[in-house]
């Protein structure tokens, strides 16, 4: 492969942004859980994940369209 597609600003960006994501996800869902028996601060960090997953979700359709679009 050549590296200049192996090595492609713009897909390092969008894998850069779904590893940061990946790990706030992983922080939120800490949260979430050490949030149980509290409702409004269960509710709360539930809705903060499902936001970052709805955005891990938009990430890997651009990760999967820049792909495709670039072979790289």
């Amino acid at each position: 492969m050549d590296l200049t597609l192996r090595y492609c600003p713009a897909r390092r960006k969008i894998e850069e942004d779904f590893a940061a994501l990946a790990n706030r996800l992983f922080r939120l869902t800490e949260r979430l859980n050490l949030s149980i028996g509290q409702h409004q601060a269960f509710r709360t960090a539930k809705l903060d994940c499902e936001e970052v997953h709805h955005r891990l979700a938009e990430l890997k359709l651009a990760l999967k369209n820049h792909r495709a679009a670039h072979k790289c």
